[in-house]
């Protein structure tokens, strides 16, 4: 048996501190300064641009409970991400959902179809919706080369599989890397099964180191406590997952009233389209380190493509103030009645 000592795997010359330095001068003086991951990558929200200064080689983690949206967030997200910039790649790795489901998803918001004419094209719609569809699908086939889909089709996958997907991606190429994982905790680690704690600490140890090594955005997503979805989510919802809070760089809680509570004023009717009630979704950004303060943001939902859209900031100011009143002027009881309970369990969740 060889009983050398093995080489030190990093050399200390590599963090020179002059080399560093010399780094950090190239990239906010020099050539680099416009660049990935210097420059951040925009979406087609401008306020959530703002909050976060773009998106950044970073772990950003969406949270809320079931059904509440935050696959199909993510899922725009990446799709923004991609028309905005056309340099970037997107790996989209779900581990909830079918590819299928997805792709039906991305042409109903990419064309602004019904999501139910995506899927069953009926010939009696089409005069109404086949434009939209085939726009939809002309978008979609244009980021062919620069949108990757992976789902479980070829069993559990392993964090060691999806270091290799991202390694295939990249190769030697410097083009902007953002992959979503979705949720991150079904990711199989070596070590056997752990408690949602401990493999929480581990996951987002490993993606925190990931995203620095690789120079890659981790956007996952992840559930909150049982019960979370009665009432609007908090950090406290997480506190089984210690990795999720210490690790992220950006930690934002989805939530929709109306999913409780009918008659809730965040919703907004637009007569003589296919969405007569269009909910006004939640984003709580609890945590930051990237841009501005925490704070909530406001999107509208269109259910039939499945599409959210931003809020204006005099609308989010009136939705804050409006929150703001709720939550002082609401003396009733706080216990969640059982037909909202019902409601929760019940909800049609094909677009979400």
């Amino acid at each position: 048996m060889d009983d050398k000592p093995k080489r030190p795997r990093l050399l200390v010359s590599a963090f020179d501190l002059e080399r560093q330095l010399r780094r950090l001068s190239q990239s906010t003086l020099g050539a680099d300064r416009g660049r990935w991951p210097y420059q951040g990558l925009t979406c087609a929200f401008p306020i959530l641009d703002e909050k976060l200064d773009g998106l950044h080689n970073s772990i950003y983690v969406l949270g809320s409970a079931a059904r509440m949206g935050k696959t199909t967030f993510a899922l725009q997200l990446a799709f923004d991400i991609l028309v905005k910039n056309p340099e970037a790649h997107v790996l989209f790795i779900s581990l909830d959902q079918p590819a299928r489901d997805l792709n039906i998803r991305l042409v109903a918001m990419a064309g602004e179809c019904h999501t139910e004419y995506v899927q069953y094209p009926d010939p009696k719609k089409a005069d109404r919706y086949d434009d939209k569809r085939q726009r939809g699908l002309a978008r979609l086939v244009k980021l062919k080369n620069r949108l990757t889909i992976v789902d479980e089709s070829l069993g559990s996958l392993r964090f060691i599989d999806l270091v290799s997907f991202i390694r295939q991606i990249k190769g030697r190429k410097t083009h902007p890397l953002v992959v979503f994982i979705d949720p991150y905790y079904k990711i199989r680690i070596e070590g056997g099964t752990q408690d949602m704690r401990t493999l929480s600490e581990r996951l987002m140890s490993e993606f925190k180191t990931l995203a620095t090594s690789q120079e890659i955005g981790l956007v996952v997503t992840t559930k909150l406590a049982r019960g979370a979805g009665l009432t609007r989510p908090s950090l406290e919802d997480l506190e089984d997952q210690p990795g999720v809070l210490y690790d992220s760089h950006v930690l934002a809680l989805l939530y929709c009233d109306f999913f409780l509570h009918g008659n809730t004023p965040f919703l907004e009717w637009e007569w003589g389209t296919d969405d007569l009630m269009v909910p006004v979704f939640e984003l709580d950004v609890v945590k930051n380190k990237m841009g501005s303060s925490p704070g909530r943001l406001y999107y509208r939902f269109y259910t039939t493509y499945s599409k959210f859209k931003e809020c204006s900031a005099l609308e989010m100011d009136n939705y804050s103030k409006m929150l703001q009143n709720l939550q002082e002027h609401d003396k009733q009881d706080p216990a969640v009645p059982e037909e909202a309970m019902s409601r929760v369990e019940t909800i049609d969740d094909r677009s979400l």
